[in-house]
């Protein structure tokens, strides 16, 4: 017989809170304090997140399993994800990447920003050089199909001066996929769009 979700994230919660000092900070106090009831999102997070991110350390490379008497971490994250809402947020311990563009790219090829965007629907960086060519792009944007994230690149052949293109990337995301590449752009160089 299953456990219920809420009994099983107790139960991993203080049996690995009990144990030793897994943690020096409360529940309350860690990645999993935005998930509080009190702040809006989906009963029963909370204590998943507890379970997942604090008692077992779980974590998105290396996930152990539990001993028989309680579930796995990959169990609670599925329970995590089943129980999630619209516009509740992924397990926070966990951190998506972008998979268009990583930080080296911004810094590789948009070190100089020309153009600069930021909203809730477009976060883009846009970088030219002065021959014209467009150096370099990274943006997310949310279209009527979905939300993209994108990364372009060109560089100026010399044996034939002409502006050739290096890298592209277009593809679409998941929306915590969308929020991770949002985050990079808005951290590069601290860059402040106007």
């Amino acid at each position: 017989m299953r456990f219920s979700i809420f009994v099983r994230a107790v139960l991993v919660a203080s049996v690995g809170l009990a144990g030793s000092a897994v943690s020096a900070q409360t529940p309350f106090e860690t990645v999993c304090a935005p998930l509080h009831p009190s702040n809006g999102v989906t009963p029963g997070l909370f204590g998943l997140c507890v379970a997942y991110c604090v008692a077992q350390e779980c974590n998105a490379l290396d996930v152990p399993e539990c001993g028989p008497e309680l579930c796995s971490c990959s169990d609670v994250l599925d329970d995590y994800n089943d129980k999630r809402q619209p516009g509740d947020p992924a397990m926070p311990c966990i951190q998506e990447e972008c998979p268009c563009f990583d930080a080296q790219f911004l810094a590789d090829e948009l070190s100089n920003p020309a153009i600069c965007i930021d909203g809730d629907e477009q976060t883009l960086i846009n970088g030219s050089d002065p021959e014209g060519c467009i150096n370099a792009v990274a943006q997310v944007t949310v279209r009527s199909s979905g939300e993209i994230c994108q990364a372009f690149a060109q560089d100026r052949d010399p044996a034939d001066n002409v502006c050739k293109e290096t890298i592209s990337t277009l593809q679409s995301v998941s929306p915590d996929e969308f929020a991770a590449c949002q985050s990079l752009l808005r951290t590069h160089q601290g860059l402040t769009c106007p």
